[in-house]
């Protein structure tokens, strides 16, 4: 089994992976990652993983025992309308990414979402609350309510 969990360290996002070495190894984890273009950098916890990363990464096998942050206030979307449009955590971490750098997160939204951007711009005077830390569902009823 491999489970993720989407967090901020070393002044980045990161994805922390939890695998069993039983299934897959540690290796094959890293080599993959770096096929589909996911390990820009390669946080490593102990010395083991550290050889196995610089060995396939290279110099881009970084060794951190910091702790992952889970708790992004979002800061560059919470500063923008686009806060107002409802976004699972891992959609918002990377529209908030993207935004940090001036680039255009639109391409990250689902038809839904842009149409909901495209009434938020038009409508910019209104009252919208932020969706940011706000669970999916609910921002969206919200939004429905309002609709009504």
């Amino acid at each position: 089994m491999v489970a993720t969990r989407a967090g901020w360290l070393e002044r980045g996002e990161v994805v922390e992976v939890v695998f069993d070495p039983k299934v897959v190894s540690y290796e094959a984890l890293v080599r993959k990652a770096d096929q589909v273009s996911c390990a820009q950098k390669v946080l490593t916890r102990d010395d083991a993983q550290h050889e196995v990363a610089a060995r396939v990464v290279k110099e881009r096998a970084v060794r951190s025992d910091g702790e992952i942050r889970t708790d992004d206030d979002k800061y560059f979307l919470a500063r923008i309308m686009l806060g107002r449009v409802p976004m699972t955590p891992l959609q918002a971490a990377r529209v908030n990414a993207i935004i940090r750098h001036k680039g255009d997160a639109t391409p990250l939204l689902a038809p839904v979402q842009r149409a909901l951007w495209k009434r938020i711009l038009a409508e910019r005077d209104a009252d919208w609350e932020s969706a940011i830390g706000v669970e999916l569902r609910e921002a969206w009823r919200t939004i429905e309510e309002r609709a009504e």
